[in-house]
């Protein structure tokens, strides 16, 4: 759910319980709704997660963002673009529709004759401080709450390859190269989505390479800080290429699709069916993880000893 509220001076703002934690959905929300009014970005404020102001919502989990959250964000903008074409329509005399209204940097424009009707915060201080004279059944708010519920599962789509360097007599290897490719339907931030992407390839790196809970003979767990357990960081990671294939999402308003879940599962798989292929003449198959130096030089000494 996300509620959207146009205020008397025509700037925008947007409610919504998302709670993102860095996944930068106020970037892309005020995007959203900048290019459904044809405003400047800047003009749109984004407020998460407040219970005293923004709609129920179970937060963030579950890739929602970039398809629940932003379809609502888009249904409730488009709902208010058609309310204020309207108006303009009526204001102006004309025999029309909404569609044939064009929103221009900030202008409401009649389409068939490029006629310009009024300014956009001029609009929204017209319906807002003045409501009178309005269409027949037509309220004085700018402001609407709308829910979204897919009629179908939303995956986003993601292959991975990986080359490496792998030493037989140490077990040390090295990521040569890495290369995703990511169908997230529509990108509404591309910046966002390669952003989200890489951190979830060293999410999955750190997982497939370093993160594990040790414990002592009686059970006490060892790795409890941040100093003991182990993370991937700046100096472990390869660069990464990102490539996409994106296809519009048939199930969301926009075409959009979440994808801040998808990416970090293959990764383990994905790198260590390259340590195994450059292991081929040892017949290796590494079946648990951490994948460490030391494991992969005790799997090539079995296979050699047997």
């Amino acid at each position: 759910s996300a509620t959207v509220k146009i205020d008397s001076r025509g700037t925008v703002q947007v409610f919504e319980g998302d709670a993102p934690q860095g996944q930068g959905h106020e970037t892309t929300m005020a995007q959203i709704v900048a290019g459904i009014l044809n405003i400047e970005p800047d003009d749109v404020e984004v407020v998460t997660g407040d219970t005293n102001s923004t709609p129920f919502a179970t937060g963030t989990f579950g890739a929602r963002g970039g398809s629940y959250t932003a379809s609502a964000v888009a249904k409730a903008t488009q709902e208010l673009r058609e309310k204020m074409a309207t108006i303009a329509i009526h204001d102006a005399g004309l025999d029309a529709v909404p569609d044939d209204i064009s929103f221009e940097n900030g202008r409401l424009v009649f389409t068939p004759e490029q006629k310009d009707l009024t300014g956009f915060a001029e609009l929204a201080d017209r319906i807002v401080m003045k409501p009178l004279d309005l269409p027949a059944g037509v309220d004085a708010s700018l402001e609407r709450t709308a829910f979204f519920e897919a009629a179908e599962p939303m995956m986003s789509f993601s292959a991975g390859a990986v080359m490496v360097e792998v030493l037989p007599e140490s077990g040390e290897f090295r990521i040569e190269r890495y290369v995703t490719a990511e169908d997230v339907g529509v990108v509404i931030n591309p910046q966002i989505v390669e952003g989200q992407v890489h951190g979830g390839i060293v999410q999955g790196l750190s997982n497939a390479m370093f993160e594990e809970f040790i414990y002592d003979e009686n059970g006490q767990q060892l790795t409890i800080t941040m100093e003991a357990y182990k993370l991937a960081n700046a100096a472990d990671v390869p660069n990464i290429e990102v490539l996409h294939a994106n296809t519009p999402c048939e199930h969301t308003p926009l075409g959009t699709r979440g994808m801040g879940e998808g990416t970090p599962g293959p990764v383990p798989g994905t790198l260590c069916n390259a340590i195994c292929d450059a292991l081929q003449p040892f017949g290796i198959e590494i079946t648990e993880l951490p994948i460490r130096p030391d494991r992969v030089w005790h799997a090539v000494q079995q296979k050699r000893s047997a």
